[in-house]
Order: structure tokens, then sequence, then C-alpha cells
């Protein structure tokens, strides 16, 4: 037989797709290769319910409404993650109609074409490659005279999923885009969005049985069963669930189910090369909520996998190493107006992909359509080009530098300057690099102001914090080496001295070393040590008592692993990648979440290469530009509708407010106004509206940089190479 060759793609909305023929066992495969014009589908809900909003006005106070993975409303009691739950609105006699999800709700409407099911799997295998029969003309009454070669994985999938009695029509990526023709790869991976959620279902293929994997599916099935995940990732019993104690974080799993040989099947179907490809965080994330996963004969939902991982992860009990393999799982990605490219590229920090670009390109259908438009695929340009020009492209559109926080000195990508984050390899502390500046406002809700002063100089506004004086050593080793080694950073003064920002040189050292996880500010994290825990065993072990066991047991996480401690000329100290030298400089730059080291060039001292993130207590939440908070005000993180707020709290009168008490009243021509989270806005948000003018900003006008100068800060503009 002849090679199959594509015939050109005539129009923008035109796609191939693939008939499969019946067949079973090792069977030929035969395929037809056909070309349709891709539509949106047009659903037609039976009826309409309610808004979740609307729905939650005809609850009693102590009552909530929330809505599952699979799109049904639960019902259940405030402040008990909504235990006991129930599938009824609780007011006896309350229409159905008004919140049940019918059985056909969300289904294409009639005349939807073409209907596909789109192919969810991983190129790489070392299964042996198959050589398929094509059908002449894109029709079997043609005959087969063509053929197409297969790469292990996806034969052994075609194999599995064609039915034995009917064709089955499918979109896959290998077979339906020209990998040779690079126009038209560039042009398909701009539609990969549409082709996915405009699919029927989208099949997800893990790969052939092996190493008890239908074991392993079935007793997370089993788990999924008891437990409902909700879409702000709150959990709860199944309504009528027979284990209705299963959800709770602290409430280990059944030892005779969840055994030894049950944890290691299930870290071995972790381990499958499909959790580890970038593309399936895409793929998964746009389909409906048929998406169906197979592994072998055995097959199960994909809703249902996904809220398996997310109770495994929240139990205390679960094995360590487990968390690890499945935290890069952690189910799904943020909803739609929480998914920055920041937040989306951490989604997929630790996957694969055969080229850097696709690092970008893997998820460019899930960024906004305003970000999407200013990104062109271009495989043939280098990757050093491709992630600067979505980095200008992300700062231009959304006026912060939150990427920034993927740059560090040591991972610095070949070709490009320092300030372009490095995605083939992601940061190299994770939890340092992106935990932290989350939940941080050094720059407060200023935005960025930058300009690109020649092709690979990137000029920005911040203020001049800090030099570095002294660099401990770096923690490594195991968890005893790692402890040892932080018994070195201890500064002058810790047992009773005053930190130069203000508190004492203890609590500061604490708040480095741990990096901020601490229950005062995040009392929603159950599980990390108060500051007083921390002080209490610490001052034991500078007694000569026994603290070091329990400090140990908060480090488990890592949270200081891989990084060096630093002190500062002017007093400060804090905690950084493993390159900080002496002689950098610590600033805060407009519009960053987190200070930032930078080091002068030797060219020029107004030249600087970008070392990475830091932490330093007293320069974390907007000190540079606010000064200190008050003596009498604290601030806490509140976890509210699916993410952190920042919330001041007065412990003396037990006063809370959303409004830094540092900023002085908004100016006569500017308001502050409510607007709904689009997907580019900052994790801290808040509008103002300029009522002259009708500017519209999502940065506080009271950051701008005249009027910060006009508070007597000092900015600088900084040249980062």
């Amino acid at each position: 037989m002849a090679p199959y060759s594509y015939k050109t793609l005539r129009t923008e909305s035109e796609i191939r797709l693939v008939r499969l023929h019946p067949g079973k066992g090792d069977d030929q495969i035969f395929l037809d290769i056909f070309h349709v014009s891709l539509q949106q589908p047009t659903y037609q809900p039976k009826h309409a319910r309610d808004s979740l909003a609307e729905l939650q006005k005809t609850l009693p106070q102590d009552r909530v409404v929330k809505e599952t993975l699979d799109g049904r409303y639960i019902f259940g009691y405030r402040g008990t993650n909504i235990t006991p739950s129930s599938w009824d609105h609780p007011i006896s006699g309350f229409s159905r109609t008004r919140y049940e999800l019918q059985a056909d709700d969300y289904l294409p409407g009639p005349g939807y074409g073409p209907e596909y099911e789109a192919l969810s799997y991983t190129w790489a295998s070392e299964l042996p490659s198959a050589i398929a029969s094509v059908s002449s003309g894109g029709t079997s009454g043609r005959g087969f005279v063509f053929e197409i070669e297969l790469a292990g994985n996806l034969a052994s999938a075609l194999r599995h999923l064609r039915y034995e009695d009917e064709s089955r029509v499918l979109w896959i990526d290998a077979i339906c885009i020209n990998q040779k023709d690079s126009n038209e790869r560039n042009l398909q991976v701009k539609r990969m969005g549409s082709i996915y959620s405009f699919a029927r279902r989208v099949i997800v293929w893990l790969g052939p049985e092996g190493d008890d994997s239908t074991h392993a599916l079935s007793t997370l099935q089993s788990l999924a069963s008891q437990v409902e995940l909700t879409v702000d990732n709150s959990l709860c019993p199944t309504p009528g669930a027979s284990k209705p104690d299963w959800y709770y974080p602290f409430h280990p799993l059944p030892s005779d189910m969840f055994n030894h040989a049950t944890w290691s099947s299930i870290r071995l179907l972790f381990t499958r090369s499909w959790f580890s490809r970038v593309w399936v965080t895409q793929e998964v994330a746009l389909a409906n909520r048929f998406t169906i996963v197979h592994c072998g004969g055995y097959s199960l939902p994909w809703l249902n996998l996904k809220k398996a991982i997310g109770i495994i992860l929240a139990k205390e009990s679960t094995p360590e190493d487990v968390k690890l393999i499945l935290d890069p799982q952690v189910p799904g990605i943020p909803p739609p107006a929480m998914r920055s490219l920041l937040r989306l590229m951490t989604s997929v920090r630790r996957k694969n992909c055969q080229r850097p670009h696709d690092k970008v390109y893997g998820i460019l259908s899930l960024v906004s359509p305003g970000l999407s438009s200013l990104i062109r695929p271009m495989y043939e340009e280098p990757a050093a080009m491709v992630f600067k020009d979505v980095f200008l492209a992300h700062i231009e559109h959304t006026k912060r530098f939150e990427l920034l926080q993927y740059c560090s000195i040591l991972n610095q990508y070949p070709g490009a300057p320092s300030w372009v984050p490095n995605w083939e390899r992601g940061p190299r502390t994770v939890v340092f690099a992106l935990h932290t500046g989350h939940f941080r406002q050094a720059s407060g809700q200023s935005a960025a102001y930058h300009s690109l002063v020649s092709q690979n100089t990137l000029q920005v506004a911040g203020v001049r914090c800090a030099r570095v004086e002294s660099v401990g050593d770096t923690a490594e080793g195991d968890i005893d080496q790692i402890f040892d080694i932080i018994r070195t950073w201890e500064p002058e003064g810790l047992r009773d001295g005053r930190y130069q920002p203000g508190g004492s040189v203890l609590d500061a050292f604490l708040e480095a070393v741990f990096q901020g996880c601490l229950k005062d500010r995040f009392p929603r994290a159950i599980s990390w040590p108060t500051l007083s825990d921390l002080r209490n065993n610490y001052l034991a072990l500078l007694s000569g008592e026994d603290g070091r066991a329990n400090l140990q047991k908060y480090l488990q996480n890592g949270v200081a692993k891989a990084t060096s401690f630093f002190t500062t000329q002017e007093g400060y100290f804090g905690v950084a990648e493993k390159g900080v030298h002496e002689g950098d400089i610590v600033c805060t730059m407009l519009g960053c979440n987190i200070p930032m080291l930078i080091r002068p060039t030797d060219e020029s001292n107004n030249k600087f290469h970008l070392v990475g993130i830091c932490f330093v207590p007293g320069l974390l939440d907007g000190e540079s530009l606010l000064g200190s908070l008050p003596a009498d005000w604290k601030l806490q993180m509140i976890f509210t509708d699916g993410s952190y707020v920042p919330s001041y709290v007065n412990p003396s009168t037990g006063h809370n407010q959303a409004q830094d008490p540092r900023l002085k009243p908004l100016e006569p021509n500017w308001a502050q106004i409510t607007r709904e989270r689009t997907q580019d806005d900052p994790y801290f948000l808040q509008w103002f509206q300029n009522e002259q003018t009708g500017e519209i900003m999502n940065s506080d006008p009271r950051l701008l940089p005249d009027a910060l100068r006009n508070r007597n800060i000092t900015l600088e503009h900084f040249q980062l190479v």
C-alpha cells in the first residue's frame, strides 16, 4: 500500500476526523480520514434552573448550596463542609425543576454535527508501532489502498476502543493534523480548545491493563462514590453515602481497602505517561462532564477519578510519596475566572512535552481570549523568543509582573535574558517559588510600569530596599541535615533581640524559615503551626530542652528545602534560592507580589540580572511603599469563594476590614467599585473608577507612581538584562 497523503484543509474552520471501523482483538485497523467544517454545538437545556446565587436566597441562613463537579447542586449547613449533605432543597415542596439537573441537560440540540469523540492519550510508547489501512476518498466504499503508521500506544488505544459491530468517529491529533506541515500545525494548535470543547465527549486513554491497574481504578471508583467535590474544592459526603466519614481529612481510609498492594497499584497508575503530559491539562479541562477514562478494558468517569485524587490528597493518612505523585494531578485546574497564566503554568510545571514551545502552546486554549489573541503559535521560532514574546504579551495585557516568579538565575533559559521565565523546566524549588508569591502583596495593589529599552533589556519601576551582606549555607539533604543547617542561620539577638522593621528577631526568623506558612495568617490551614507553636518550641530548643522533633515535623512539607538564608546591611534578613550572593539587591517592583533579588552587571550599575524571588519579613506586605502596619493591626488571609482574600484585623477590638488601614481615603474623583473577576485579573483584586474620565482599573490609584512620589517614596528604574 502507498503511504497516506494528506489533502490540504481548505478553510480555517475545516478539520479532519477519523472513522474507526469495527474490529476486535488484534484485527487489522481500518480507518477513513475525512474533512468536515467544525461547528459549535447548540446546547439546549431541557429547562433553565436557578443560578447558585438565586437559589442561595431561598435558603435559611444556616444553609448553603454548592455545585458539584458533575454540575449538580448539593445542599448542606454553613461552616460544616456542608455536612450533612442532601440533593434535596431543605424547604419541603420546593420545585425540583428550579435546581435539579436533568439527564439530558447540556447535550447538543437536534442537528448537531459533526458528532465525534476526541482522544486524549500520550504519544510516547514502548509498544511496537502498527500499520493502519486507510480508505481512499475518505469513505470505505472506495477500498483501503493507503497506509499510515501508528505509534504503539495509539494502535493499542484504537484496538481497545473500536466497537465490534459499528464504526466510531474520533479526532486524534497524530492523524488529524498533518504533523509535517508546520503552518497547519501552528493553526491547528490555536483550534485545539474548540476541538476538545465541541467534542461529544473526550476519551482518556491511559494505556493497556497492567500493574494491577484495574484494581487501582476500581478502588478509586469506590472511594469517589462516597464523596462529593464541589467546584470551589470543598469535600462533603455523598448524600446517602454508606461511608459518610470518608470525606473528612483526619478520618483514615480503611486499611483493608487501602492496603500495601492497593497503594502500590495507585502509585504505578499515576506514574503512567499520560499523567505527565502537558497537553492533557487543557484536553480534560475543556471536556464536558461525559468524559471517560479507559485503561485496558476498565473505564470510569473522569470526574470520579478527579474526585478520588482530591480525596486522597486531603487525607492526613495518605503516604507522603503518594501525595508527591498525585500533587501535579490536583483535580483539574482553577475555575475559568481564576485561570491566570501564572496559575496555568503552575498546573503544568512538572509535566512533559516533546518541544519546549508546548509548555505554553499546550495550555493556550485555557488562557483568556484577550491574551490568547496576542500569542501566535510559531514552532519555527526558538523557544527563547517564544517565552519572551509570551511574557511581554502578558505584562502588556495584565499590567502585572507575576510571571517573574518563574525566573531564577540558576534556571535561566539558554539564549534568553534573565527576566524571561524558563517554562521548559519550571522553578527549581516549587514550594518556595509559587506558594509564597500567590499570597503576598509586596507592592500592594499596584500596576507594573515597564518599557522595552532594547530587544533584551526590560526597564521596570520599583524601590531599592536592601543590599545582601552575608549568605548562609543552603538547606539540603534529609530533614535532620536541613534542620542542622537552619541552626547555623540563627541571627544575633535571636532570643530577645528586636528586628529592624519591627517585632522580635525570633518571630521574624521563624517567619522566614517557614516562609509565612503559619496558621496565624492562614486560619484555614489547620495543619500549619501557629507562630506561638514555633516560638515555644524554638525557645525550648535554645534552652536545651526538646523542641526539635516538633519543629522538624513542621518542616516535613519541604518548605525550607533548597533555600539559603541571607542578611542585609539594612538589618533585614530572609531566604532565597541557592543562587543569592553578597551584593545582590532586594527590591520591590510595582506590579509584583513578592520581593525580587537583582544583581548589578559588570558593565553598569544601572543594569541588573534578575536573580529570583526572596522572602524577607518586613518587605512582604507593601511596607516599602506604605510603611509597617500599625501595631494594633495584623493581616490574615481568609478563604472565601475558592480563593484567599486579605483581611485586616484589629485583635484588640475584633474589627476586621478589607481596606488597608495604611492607605488614606481615595481622592474625590476616584471611587472603589465592584465588578466580576476576569481571567486576567490579579489574584488580589480591587476595582477603581475615575468618575471624571470613566477610566476603570484593577490597581489602586493611591499607588500610582506620582501618588507614591507625593508620599516621598523614591522610585527607581531598573534595567533588567
